[in-house]
């Protein structure tokens, strides 16, 4: 299964016609239409986008963050909230901070890596990298962000991750199974939270190892999947952020 990234990919070599996808490329790009009955949201903590930092964030001038190579809207939302909390809107504070998302290595960053003063890392990967840091005890080394609780906190209204759409022009030339599939995804999703949900937990347990009570909390407790006129407005507040520090 390809990541947020290498499906925004996929849409921008038009490979892909519908589908999931970041919500940070579904407002870049503006040729796609929303499928309106979900989305991949929260209403405070996400536990799987996170932001570790070894420095408190008063103090990230002139440091080094490794971004994820997975979400362009994680790594986007991390610059508007340090921006919006920590410089009071400051255009320019984003500036004296390095961002780093060309890694070499295959992977992600973890909040150990000694070349990075902070890090962003998303999905199965946060989920991991939290549950071992406690585990090890080294919790207190680092601050620890959650973004989804971090936008919720400063704006009072959902974070939308990612969103399920397809391109317009399909879209114009498939009315009737644009409507159909919105229904028929919706269906799925009530069906992945009741009738096949223990199938969803032991598939998502054996592909991350973790257990079946830390899936159960993040999938029912954390996770979103609503989308109501308060998620519109949350997902048009980021994008006009995103346009007020350049990042659309």
């Amino acid at each position: 299964m390809d990541t947020p990234g290498q499906l925004n990919r996929a849409y921008g070599r038009h490979e892909i016609e519908l589908g999931a996808m970041s919500a940070h490329y579904y407002l870049e790009d503006g040729g796609f239409k929303l499928f309106d009955r979900l989305c991949i949201a929260s209403r405070g903590a996400v536990g799987s986008v996170l932001l570790f930092s070894r420095r408190p964030l008063s103090e990230l001038c002139g440091s080094r963050i490794a971004l994820s190579k997975s979400s362009a809207t994680s790594n986007n939302l991390v610059k508007v909230l340090l921006a919006e909390e920590l410089a009071d809107g400051n255009l320019h504070y984003l500036d004296g901070i390095e961002f780093v998302t060309d890694l070499a290595r295959e992977a992600d960053a973890l909040p150990t890596d000694s070349e990075f003063d902070g890090c962003v890392v998303i999905g199965d990967n946060a989920l991991a990298a939290d549950l071992t840091l406690k585990e090890s005890g080294q919790t207190n080394n680092f601050v620890r962000k959650d973004l989804g609780q971090w936008w919720f906190e400063r704006f009072k209204l959902p974070m939308v991750f990612g969103v399920w759409a397809a391109r317009k022009t399909w879209c114009d030339a498939n009315v009737q199974d644009f409507e159909s599939l919105n229904h028929f995804l919706y269906q799925c999703l009530d069906h992945g939270l009741t009738d096949d949900y223990q199938q969803v937990l032991v598939e998502a347990e054996r592909r991350t190892g973790l257990s079946t009570a830390a899936l159960d909390s993040y999938f029912k407790k954390e996770l979103d999947y609503s989308f109501s006129a308060e998620h519109h407005q949350g997902l048009d507040l980021f994008r006009q952020l995103c346009l007020k520090y350049g990042l659309l």
